[in-house]
């Protein structure tokens, strides 16, 4: 089963990004985001297989002294290959493109998934995953209007296994900044 180290956006902020589940819900068969059973997020490195403790270990020693991340979300956009998965797009976060680089460098960087090596990673957070093609034309039209930007706060690290989601460890980071 694969692996990530994800952050996961505080119950305070996360209706923000559930909010979008819902509207892209209405393209989808079934509600993919609701089926995983795990908030919002954002996966920072995945893995086909991974050692947890390492995994452990590599949130330990990059987020030990990080605070709370406040993320800006100001665009829709989607992906369609390998899949179609439509998605939340925050600005752009040196903190964050330093902390995904750091935590690459120090996991197994030969064992990454290649859409999660920093030279390829697109920070996002994912909002469907399940829209079958006689509506993708729709959900693009709707992924394609311009939004109002809204803040998430992630203050939390995961490391989990999926599908299911289950939860090998979680880090809470450090309040405010």
């Amino acid at each position: 089963m694969p692996f990530a180290i994800s952050l996961r956006a505080s119950e305070e902020t996360e209706n923000l990004l559930k909010d979008y589940w819902s509207q892209f819900n209405q393209f989808e068969t079934i509600p993919s985001m609701l089926e995983l059973n795990y908030a919002p997020h954002i996966s920072l490195l995945v893995y086909e297989d991974a050692p947890v403790d390492r995994l452990r270990e590599v949130v330990s020693l990059v987020f030990s002294e990080q605070h709370e991340i406040r993320l800006r979300f100001d665009k829709l956009d989607y992906f369609d290959k390998p899949q179609l998965v439509f998605w939340a797009s925050p600005v752009k976060s040196n903190n964050l493109l330093a902390l995904q680089s750091e935590a690459y460098k120090l996991m197994l960087p030969v064992f990454c998934d290649q859409y999660y090596r920093p030279e390829n990673w697109v920070p996002h957070s994912t909002l469907a995953t399940a829209v079958p093609a006689c509506n993708k034309e729709m959900a693009i039209a709707f992924a394609s209007t311009e939004i109002s930007s809204f803040d998430i706060v992630f203050d939390k690290v995961d490391c989990v296994e999926f599908p299911p989601v289950r939860l090998a460890m979680e880090h809470v980071l450090m309040p405010g900044s």
